[in-house]
Protein backbone atom coordinates (compact mmCIF):
# COMPACT_ATOMS: atom_id res chain seq x y z
CA UNK A 1 0.00 0.00 0.00
CA UNK A 2 3.08 2.56 -0.62
CA UNK A 3 3.74 2.28 3.42
CA UNK A 4 1.69 5.92 3.71
CA UNK A 5 -0.26 7.19 6.79
CA UNK A 6 -2.87 5.16 8.28
CA UNK A 7 -5.43 6.92 10.55
CA UNK A 8 -5.61 4.82 13.24
CA UNK A 9 -8.55 6.49 15.67
CA UNK A 10 -11.36 8.36 14.25
CA UNK A 11 -12.64 9.23 17.11
CA UNK A 12 -9.46 11.10 18.84
CA UNK A 13 -8.44 14.21 15.36
CA UNK A 14 -5.49 12.18 14.81
CA UNK A 15 -3.53 10.06 12.51
CA UNK A 16 -0.61 8.41 13.12
CA UNK A 17 2.18 7.14 10.67
CA UNK A 18 2.09 3.55 10.92
CA UNK A 19 5.83 3.12 10.39
CA UNK A 20 5.95 5.02 13.83
CA UNK A 21 8.11 7.60 13.48
CA UNK A 22 6.26 9.91 15.71
CA UNK A 23 4.80 12.32 12.92
CA UNK A 24 1.13 13.19 14.10
CA UNK A 25 -0.92 14.64 11.72
CA UNK A 26 -4.14 16.43 11.59
CA UNK A 27 -7.35 14.84 10.59
CA UNK A 28 -9.84 17.29 9.53
CA UNK A 29 -12.26 14.64 9.24
CA UNK A 30 -12.64 13.96 5.50
CA UNK A 31 -11.93 10.70 4.01
CA UNK A 32 -9.87 11.28 0.68
CA UNK A 33 -11.02 8.18 -1.17
CA UNK A 34 -8.05 8.66 -3.60
CA UNK A 35 -5.32 8.42 -0.56
CA UNK A 36 -2.33 6.71 -2.00
CA UNK A 37 -0.35 5.99 1.51
CA UNK A 38 2.05 9.16 0.79
CA UNK A 39 2.47 9.29 4.12
CA UNK A 40 1.10 12.81 5.07
CA UNK A 41 -2.23 13.99 5.71
CA UNK A 42 -4.70 11.79 4.20
CA UNK A 43 -7.59 14.56 4.48
CA UNK A 44 -7.26 17.97 2.81
CA UNK A 45 -7.45 21.19 4.49
CA UNK A 46 -10.95 22.84 4.67
CA UNK A 47 -11.88 26.05 6.35
CA UNK A 48 -15.44 26.28 8.18
CA UNK A 49 -18.04 28.72 9.51
CA UNK A 50 -20.85 28.89 11.05
CA UNK A 51 -23.28 31.19 9.60
CA UNK A 52 -27.06 31.89 9.01
CA UNK A 53 -28.22 31.03 5.48
CA UNK A 54 -31.64 32.12 3.96
CA UNK A 55 -33.96 30.23 1.35
CA UNK A 56 -36.89 31.26 0.11
CA UNK A 57 -39.17 30.63 -2.76
CA UNK A 58 -41.45 33.35 -4.55
CA UNK A 59 -44.72 30.81 -3.69
CA UNK A 60 -43.59 31.12 -0.01
CA UNK A 61 -42.82 27.27 -0.16
CA UNK A 62 -39.49 28.12 1.81
CA UNK A 63 -39.03 30.98 3.90
CA UNK A 64 -35.69 29.67 6.16
CA UNK A 65 -33.75 31.07 7.97
CA UNK A 66 -31.07 28.54 9.27
CA UNK A 67 -27.75 28.40 11.48
CA UNK A 68 -25.13 26.08 8.52
CA UNK A 69 -21.87 25.52 8.59
CA UNK A 70 -20.12 26.24 5.88
CA UNK A 71 -17.04 24.74 4.36
CA UNK A 72 -14.38 25.67 1.60
CA UNK A 73 -11.74 23.75 0.49
CA UNK A 74 -10.18 25.99 -1.88
CA UNK A 75 -11.82 29.77 -2.47
CA UNK A 76 -13.84 31.25 -3.92
CA UNK A 77 -16.17 28.13 -3.76
CA UNK A 78 -17.97 27.45 -0.01
CA UNK A 79 -20.36 24.39 0.16
CA UNK A 80 -22.95 24.13 2.20
CA UNK A 81 -25.04 20.95 3.48
CA UNK A 82 -27.93 21.47 5.93
CA UNK A 83 -30.70 18.87 6.70
CA UNK A 84 -33.84 19.95 8.74
CA UNK A 85 -36.75 18.03 10.30
CA UNK A 86 -39.89 18.74 7.91
CA UNK A 87 -42.00 20.16 10.71
CA UNK A 88 -39.28 22.71 11.47
CA UNK A 89 -39.60 24.51 8.40
CA UNK A 90 -41.36 27.89 8.67
CA UNK A 91 -42.70 28.01 4.85
CA UNK A 92 -45.64 25.98 3.22
CA UNK A 93 -43.47 23.48 1.66
CA UNK A 94 -45.80 20.14 1.70
CA UNK A 95 -43.66 17.40 0.63
CA UNK A 96 -44.67 14.80 -2.59
CA UNK A 97 -45.74 12.09 -0.79
CA UNK A 98 -49.72 11.35 -0.56
CA UNK A 99 -49.76 10.89 3.28
CA UNK A 100 -46.85 13.01 5.62
CA UNK A 101 -47.97 12.16 8.29
CA UNK A 102 -48.09 8.20 7.22
CA UNK A 103 -43.47 8.54 7.26
CA UNK A 104 -41.37 7.97 10.66
CA UNK A 105 -39.12 10.84 9.20
CA UNK A 106 -39.41 13.63 6.62
CA UNK A 107 -36.21 15.72 6.26
CA UNK A 108 -35.46 18.17 4.07
CA UNK A 109 -32.19 18.85 2.92
CA UNK A 110 -30.39 21.80 1.51
CA UNK A 111 -27.25 21.75 -0.81
CA UNK A 112 -25.92 24.47 -1.90
CA UNK A 113 -22.63 26.09 -3.76
CA UNK A 114 -21.38 29.96 -3.43
CA UNK A 115 -18.85 32.28 -4.28
CA UNK A 116 -18.18 35.92 -5.70
CA UNK A 117 -19.14 34.58 -8.80
CA UNK A 118 -21.16 31.06 -8.59
CA UNK A 119 -24.62 29.79 -6.40
CA UNK A 120 -26.12 26.92 -7.02
CA UNK A 121 -28.01 24.39 -5.49
CA UNK A 122 -30.59 21.86 -4.62
CA UNK A 123 -33.18 21.00 -2.62
CA UNK A 124 -34.31 17.81 -1.64
CA UNK A 125 -36.67 15.57 0.69
CA UNK A 126 -35.85 12.25 2.00
CA UNK A 127 -38.57 9.86 3.62
CA UNK A 128 -38.14 6.87 5.64
CA UNK A 129 -41.05 4.50 7.65
CA UNK A 130 -41.21 0.80 8.69
CA UNK A 131 -44.63 -0.12 8.58
CA UNK A 132 -46.56 -3.70 9.24
CA UNK A 133 -48.71 -5.33 5.84
CA UNK A 134 -50.84 -9.25 6.10
CA UNK A 135 -48.64 -11.30 5.09
CA UNK A 136 -51.15 -13.75 2.87
CA UNK A 137 -48.85 -15.65 1.80
CA UNK A 138 -50.37 -18.98 4.36
CA UNK A 139 -47.13 -19.34 6.02
CA UNK A 140 -48.50 -18.50 9.55
CA UNK A 141 -47.13 -15.47 10.24
CA UNK A 142 -49.72 -12.43 9.97
CA UNK A 143 -47.39 -9.58 9.54
CA UNK A 144 -44.22 -8.43 7.55
CA UNK A 145 -42.27 -5.27 8.99
CA UNK A 146 -41.30 -3.34 5.57
CA UNK A 147 -38.68 -0.31 5.62
CA UNK A 148 -39.35 2.05 2.72
CA UNK A 149 -37.66 5.01 1.99
CA UNK A 150 -37.29 7.90 -0.51
CA UNK A 151 -35.24 10.83 -2.22
CA UNK A 152 -36.78 13.37 -4.41
CA UNK A 153 -35.19 16.79 -5.74
CA UNK A 154 -37.95 19.20 -5.40
CA UNK A 155 -36.17 22.71 -6.18
CA UNK A 156 -32.56 24.06 -7.84
CA UNK A 157 -31.20 26.67 -8.75
CA UNK A 158 -30.87 28.32 -11.36
CA UNK A 159 -33.43 26.98 -13.11
CA UNK A 160 -33.30 24.56 -15.70
CA UNK A 161 -33.68 27.26 -18.45
CA UNK A 162 -31.12 29.29 -16.97
CA UNK A 163 -33.13 32.32 -16.04
CA UNK A 164 -31.81 32.54 -12.36
CA UNK A 165 -35.15 31.81 -10.83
Amino acid sequence: DGGGGEDTDKDSGESEDPTDTGVVYPDTGVWDEEDTGGGGPSCPDYLTAEATWSFATGDGAFAEAMRVTVRAHSLPIARIDHSVDLAALAGTFVPPVEDPAGWDELRVQFAASIGDTVDFGEVSVFGSRVWSSSDDTGDGSTETDVAEAFMSGVARWPAPDGDGG
